[in-house]
């Protein structure tokens, strides 16, 4: 009686081979997919900043004014005046003098409700900062920042306003949760509320420290 021909299986080398050749494709798609999650979460803050900047660029834009005093504070038609979140005018200004006053606003959700006490979660995500430059009777004047670092240049008007007009710049920014947290003048700087809570040293000058991440908009109020 013949005997059967031997069937030789997979060596244990070749079965070693086989899992490290799929475990490096499985690390290429979990990589991807990670990268795909984070682009996605980039995405979706990017859009929520742009409908926050634009929000806030409206109500400027259509805050009541004094033209001959910025700082005069008006009320809305339930009697809450429209301030900003140190209790100026919302578009108070020096008129002409060529720099920006700069205001902030409270932490923000994505819907745009503001947080009115200092219970803050993480809902509050953004915050607005904004600058103004009156232009007065006469328009404002060019003055040179003599430099290129974006604080600096926050303390002047990207186009000189004219007479009766108003620049206006908003910042929405935000925390990328894996963005490294700075450190300024030991405070370390982990969220919004850090952020919103240090940002007001150099007011109304300029910004004194702002995340990474912002959302800029522009206009000329006439």
């Amino acid at each position: 009686m013949k005997k059967g021909k031997n069937k030789a299986g997979f060596t244990m080398i070749e079965v070693m081979i086989a899992l490290a050749v799929l475990m490096i494709g499985l690390v290429g798609i979990v990589g991807v997919q990670i990268a795909g999650i984070h682009q996605l979460a980039q995405a979706k803050q990017r859009t929520a900043a742009t409908q926050l900047s634009t929000q806030v660029m409206e109500t400027l834009k259509n805050t009541p004014i004094n033209a001959t005093d910025p700082s005069v504070i008006f009320s809305d038609g339930l009697g809450v005046q429209q301030v900003d979140a140190d209790g100026a005018a919302l578009l108070d200004d020096t008129a002409g003098d060529g720099k920006l006053t700069w205001h902030r606003l409270r932490p923000m959700k994505a819907d745009g409700a503001i947080l009115t006490d200092d219970n803050w979660s993480s809902e509050f995500f953004y915050m607005a900062v904004y600058g103004v430059e009156w232009g007065g009777a006469a328009g404002s004047k060019f003055l040179n920042a003599g430099s290129n670092d974006p604080l600096v240049l926050a303390q002047y008007p990207d186009t000189v306003p004219g007479a009766n007009e108003i620049y206006i710049e908003v910042w929405v920014l935000w925390v990328d949760p894996g963005m490294n947290p700075q450190t300024v003048s030991g405070v370390t700087l982990h969220s919004v509320w850090d952020y919103y809570n240090n940002i007001n040293s150099s007011f109304p000058v300029a910004p004194s420290v702002v995340p990474k991440k912002k959302l800029v908009m522009r206009t000329i109020r006439r």
